[in-house]
């Protein structure tokens, strides 16, 4: 019977990383034999193509041959006595045999002669089994004698150490550390981090942080095992943000295990928020993760409520947080130019008849908003939620219903048509949808119009205009454009993906957003990165950068949000940034906050501490934090926000992800082409295509890197190419003239040093001599003063030549020396 453990290990062995296809032999060699593992190691034999792992591999199926065929070794109890001297006089599949066959006792009492049995092997692989074997009870006086092996040219015995090492003797490990945590191969990097993480386990966490953020799944997967021996309290803040950008199912429920395994109230309410922006599959795994954390919480008895209670607050949060998303979204778009005041003001006064969402409205007035927001809702809340006047009616004293506009719906005012349009909610059922078809269909209406039946659409999650929606991409009014796309992104995202690039780099920030949305659900990498250069260019386009970060989940934009915070002076993008905090409410980020009121002038400040306070009150509503700790809570950020001064202020020790990201050639190149663009390309010569190179001159790519970034660095380096390109021209131009000239002596002289040669002329002409040299050389000679007059087509000569070009037939051009015939 094949078990799921015989399962993952057959498939580590087909593994495309050796380290994991090393472990899966040894694992299996510990294993009692079937036809099964010995098929497995033959059929993995058969395409090894990695010379170390094929010799260990047929090591290993001739153990497992023996032990089916009844042949294998049997140790008795002397022997275990003199082990030593058996192993040393037995083959070597035998002693691979020996070694996996000790019981736990009988390593335990060979141990200490393990040193001297290592020191005896010379066969590496045998070598790598008794490190694996006594490896736990290596007597520690002997550990420093293993260090020379961490330098082994096999990777077997590097790896064993390594492991060891990781475990025991973490500090033997410290100087090799860099080149471990920089390997390629993700399980020598996992063993790495673990031995980091006995030695300093900041670092071990931010490498472990980078590792799950890789585009190798086996090290997204091994970094998720590894994190399992880390405090929940340390991992789950870049445990969730690994959850945003994760797509693999699989993997999604082991992440998702180490939060089953570490039942936390504020769990639930981070894993919804991840929920609410993914895709429906992933949410529903992340749902059943939720549940799952529910019931652990439940029965950890942490509550301080009944299973029950606990249910309706988090519901009641959920609700909150869905009219809070609400009306954030309706902020964001006040403060867009290209978006239609009407349809605003509609969907906030409609909106008034839902309770959450009024009181979200009405709490809004309270947050750090933009003030023309703050204007628009409290004027849209102070009036009536209808028209004053419908067409051919009597003024209205007591309002209409929305069944009555859209009876009379032909004879509306524009304005008036859309503030309908944006009302239409399920509960006009057919009569609605059949208005917004007739809308939608009509061809040559108002784009305005258009715009806001297309998004009353896909609120309505209404499938059935891809059609008009594609048409629509070609208007140029963004409004209306902006409105389709986010229509496609929702409905049909692969049939505007195609041309997105011409909506990323639109003018109107609305459509821009609406662009990044679909980007995001191709490739959240490149989207981030988007956001990440908006946000460190001018204040228009940070604002464009703030009106796309409500699409991410706020773990994943934070840190971009406070470094564009910290460093900023403008208001109203204060304002608006902070907006983000408490919209986003969660514990982590009231550090931000804190350190923002630190760093920023005395007036920006206030808004900080402001944006702190509802957001503490947001937290303590539902259970989250006590809002009577808010001074402990002051206390603790300053000694942590003084800690992490000091230690900013501290050289990073060699084996820390700073350091060694500032000697990566990935990355020292990176930030030469996020610099200089396109151009980056015209400097990718050979050298620079070589990691050494590139590191032993980092500092002067950094430097171009900075210069780059001065305005005025592309005005120079286009005046620069236009200067190479007319010197360029200029010299083929010259060269086309030679060519094509006959007379050979106004050719320029470009060297000095003359060739004395023998042998034949071929051919004399009013161009020169054509002379072939004894090596068979060719070379066109241009005539002296006097001529060739003395010599003759066929006669040998001896001349001293003075060469200066090589044509492209091989012919070698020069000017004439000294001349002899030979006879």
């Amino acid at each position: 019977m094949i078990t799921d453990n015989l399962k993952n290990l057959f498939t580590d062995l087909n593994s495309p990383e050796k380290s994991l296809r090393l472990e899966a032999v040894h694992q299996l060699l510990l294993l009692e034999v079937s036809p099964e593992i010995s098929l497995a190691i033959s059929e993995r034999f058969e395409i090894e193509k990695d010379d170390e792992l094929k010799a260990i591999l047929e090591l290993s199926r001739k153990v497992v041959k023996k032990r089916l065929e009844g042949k294998h070794l049997s140790l008795q109890k002397d022997q275990v006595a003199r082990f030593q001297s058996v192993i040393s006089s037995a083959a070597i599949d035998e002693k691979l045999e020996l070694l996996v066959m000790l019981s736990d006792p009988e390593i335990e009492s060979l141990a200490e002669k393990a040193p001297e049995i290592l020191e005896n092997e010379e066969n590496p692989f045998v070598k790598a089994e008794i490190v694996k074997t006594f490896g736990r009870k290596w007597p520690k006086d002997s550990l420093q004698k293993l260090v020379l092996h961490l330098r082994s040219e096999f990777f077997c015995v590097r790896i064993s150490v390594l492991e060891i090492f990781s475990k025991i003797a973490p500090s033997l490990l410290q100087r090799d550390l860099p080149k471990f945590l920089l390997s390629p191969d993700p399980r020598v990097r996992m063993l790495a981090i673990n031995g980091l993480s006995l030695i300093d386990q900041g670092e071990a966490l931010l490498h472990l942080e980078e590792m799950l953020s890789s585009e190798n799944r086996e090290a997204r997967l091994l970094a998720l095992k590894s994190a399992i021996l880390f405090p929940i309290e340390m991992t789950k803040p870049f445990l969730l943000k690994y959850l945003v950008s994760e797509t693999d199912k699989e993997l999604i429920e082991r992440a998702g295990l180490i939060f089953l395994i570490n039942p936390d109230i504020e769990t639930p309410y981070k894993l919804w928020e991840l929920a609410e922006n993914s895709s429906p599959e992933k949410s529903g795994s992340i749902k059943k993760i939720i549940l799952g954390t529910i019931q652990g919480i439940t029965k950890s008895g942490i509550l301080n409520e009944n299973h029950n209670a606990f249910i309706e607050r988090l519901q009641r949060w959920v609700d909150k947080r869905k009219a809070k998303k609400f009306v954030q979204d309706i902020i964001s778009r006040i403060s867009d130019n290209d978006c239609n005041s009407v349809e605003i003001e509609s969907l906030i006064r409609h909106s008034k008849k839902n309770p959450l969402l009024k009181k979200a409205f009405e709490e809004s007035l309270e947050w750090t908003i933009p003030e023309n927001a703050r204007d628009k809702i409290l004027d849209c809340l102070r009036t009536e939620s209808t028209p004053e006047k419908i067409p051919n009616s009597e003024p209205a004293k007591n309002g209409f219903s929305l069944k009555d506009l859209i009876e009379k719906f032909e004879s509306l005012s524009l304005e008036e048509k859309i503030f309908c349009i944006a009302c239409l909610s399920t509960d006009e059922g057919h009569t609605g949808i059949k208005l917004l078809f007739e809308v939608i269909k009509t061809p040559n209406i108002s784009s305005d119009l258009k715009a806001t039946s297309f998004r009353t659409a896909l609120r309505l999650q209404e499938k059935g205009f891809v059609d008009e929606a594609l048409v629509a991409l070609k208007c140029k009014q963004p409004n209306l454009l902006s409105s389709a796309l986010d229509y496609l992104g929702e409905f049909s995202p692969d049939e505007v993906f195609s041309f997105l690039g011409t909506f990323l780099n639109h003018p109107s920030s609305r459509v821009r957003d609406s662009a990044l949305k679909i980007q995001k659900k191709y490739d959240q990498n490149q989207s981030l990165s988007t956001i990440r250069a908006l946000l460190k260019k001018g204040i228009e386009d940070k604002f464009s950068a703030l009106s796309c970060l409500i699409h991410f989940d706020f773990s994943l934009i934070r840190s971009l949000l406070f470094e564009a915070l910290s460093t900023s002076s403008d208001t109203n993008f204060i304002r608006t940034g902070l907006f983000f905090y408490v919209i986003n409410a969660d514990p982590e980020a009231l550090f931000d906050l804190y350190q923002l009121e630190m760093i920023l002038p005395f007036k920006l400040a206030c808004y900080a501490a402001k944006a702190r306070q509802q957001t503490e009150k947001i937290l303590a509503d539902v259970g989250l934090i006590d809002l009577k700790a808010s001074k402990k809570r002051e206390k603790d950020f300053a000694e942590r926000m003084k800690l992490e001064n000091e230690k900013k202020k501290q050289t990073p020790p060699d084996y820390s992800v700073k350091k060694l990201k500032e000697s990566d050639p990935e990355t020292i190149l990176n930030e030469l082409k996020d610099a200089i663009g396109v151009f980056y390309y015209l400097f990718y010569v050979f050298p620079i295509s070589k990691p050494e190179w590139v590191r032993k001159n980092r500092e002067q790519i950094r430097v171009i890197s900075e210069i780059a970034k001065s305005r005025y660095f592309f005005w120079i380096l286009f005046i620069t190419m236009i200067i190479f390109l007319l010197i360029g021209i200029h010299i083929l131009a010259v060269s086309d003239q030679r060519k094509g000239s006959s007379n050979l002596i106004n050719c320029p002289v470009f060297s000095t040093q003359s060739l004395t040669l023998s042998g034949s002329v071929i051919e004399i002409s009013i161009d020169g001599l054509l002379f072939k040299a004894d090596d068979g050389k060719k070379f066109v000679i241009s005539p002296p003063p006097e001529g060739f007059s003395a010599i003759s087509p066929g006669d040998k000569i001896k001349i001293e030549i003075f060469p200066f070009r090589v044509a492209e037939n091989g012919n070698v051009y020069g000017r004439c020396g000294n001349i002899e015939k030979i006879k």
